[in-house]
């Protein structure tokens, strides 16, 4: 692994002179390994293609700004939006032969198309409290080199917890989304820097209707195949949404929005030691309504004994939103936000992962569409 070219001092310069400037240097660089299970794009990708990549420890001294720097730091070496689409539409053939004939039309629009552009933007243009530390990246569109050089987290709570949610706290739960309230308000008003041609494949105001048959398919051959993962009347209150898609479009397009995360789950964040949420991974981020963020994190980290506190986790969140943003005070804007935010993960995300169970089985997922399904009946969306 030493003598790998991605991991010599010059190219780790390179690096570090996005981040610090031209006079970032490396004094010393040692490698060590680093586990790479956790990242599911990454694992399935390199199946597929003869791409290096994956992630590399680099314990690192280096100057930079006339300081002294030492710190564990992963070298990340992340597939290229192409390559992960085409995984998902071969993933999709894979799946279920009439699902792969639907899937391939929108292969580069479900928001995994550009997934190497947009993660370097929000490090590059919006650096935040509730991100990693950053020391460099790399994008190289005539190699397809994507790279990002950050803290190493090894050894912070809830790290690849996904599998471990009983271990969450309470208290973790409401600091996360204390912490997403605070992200979300901070995002609303900054995204004049970011490149809108990153986010163009899914920002733009007939998404949801371009997008609707895909959704409506991925229900169809997921329900068929994963009855026991959905809540009684989940399909056909899923399906009858997708029916009213241009309303729902509608109402959408006239909500406020900010850039979320839209991969906010135990896959992709932690807990740092003074107890602050550390979410990473932001490739898949987009314009959304700010609880969509929660919708999806709630979904994974509750399980039954937690339903009761439904209530408490969203109004909590909402608390900290309106400290920022006082226009989620108005109860009608917050229900449509919630009802929304519900449906676009049902229809995507969930759809998009119980694509890929079929293939590769995820051992979270029918907990995620029972903890879904329970937010759906707290929202009323449910009987």
């Amino acid at each position: 692994m030493k003598d790998h070219p991605f991991l010599q001092a010059a190219h780790v310069n390179r690096l570090l002179q996005s981040r610090y400037g031209a006079d970032a240097t490396v004094c010393q660089l040692r490698a060590y390994p680093i586990d790479n299970s956790a990242s599911i794009l990454v694992t399935l990708t390199s199946q597929q293609t003869d791409s290096v990549m994956g992630h590399f420890g680099l314990e690192l001294s280096w100057q930079a700004q006339g300081q002294l720097h030492t710190a564990p730091l992963v070298l990340k070496v992340k597939p290229h939006g192409r390559e992960i689409a085409d995984m998902l539409a071969g993933l999709a053939q894979l799946s279920d032969a009439a699902l792969g004939a639907a899937y391939a039309p929108h292969s580069h629009n479900t928001g995994f198309y550009q997934t190497h552009v947009r993660e370097i933007e929000v490090y590059k243009h919006l650096p935040h409290a509730i991100q990693p530390q950053i020391a460099g990246y790399l994008l190289e569109p005539e190699t397809d080199t994507y790279q990002l050089l950050m803290q190493d987290l090894t050894g912070f709570a809830q790290l690849n917890s996904v599998m471990a949610v009983h271990s969450w706290t309470n208290s973790q739960i409401e600091r996360a989304l204390s912490d997403l309230a605070a992200w979300h308000a901070f995002a609303r008003n900054q995204l004049q820097p970011l490149s809108a041609a990153a986010w163009a494949d899914t920002d733009h105001p007939h998404y949801w209707q371009q997008e609707a048959p895909l959704w409506q398919v991925l229900l169809d051959k997921g329900a068929a195949r994963f009855a026991d993962c959905y809540a009684p009347q989940l399909p056909e209150v899923l399906a009858a949404g997708l029916k009213q898609i241009e309303a729902l479009q509608a109402r959408f397009n006239e909500m406020p929005k900010t850039l979320i995360h839209n991969d906010a789950n135990p896959r992709n964040s932690c807990f740092r030691a003074d107890g602050s949420f550390c979410l990473y991974d932001w490739e898949l981020s987009c314009r959304h309504v700010p609880v969509y963020d929660v919708i999806e994190l709630l979904s994974f980290v509750l399980e039954p004994d937690r339903y009761p506190l439904i209530g408490h986790f969203l109004q909590h969140y909402r608390r900290q939103l309106c400290r920022l943003w006082a226009v989620w005070e108005a109860d009608e804007l917050w229900q449509n936000a919630l009802e929304l935010a519900w449906y676009a993960f049902g229809w995507h995300r969930l759809g998009m992962y119980t694509m890929a169970h079929a293939v590769a089985p995820y051992p979270f997922l029918p907990r995620v569409w029972q903890a879904y399904g329970a937010l759906g009946k707290h929202i009323k969306l449910l009987d």
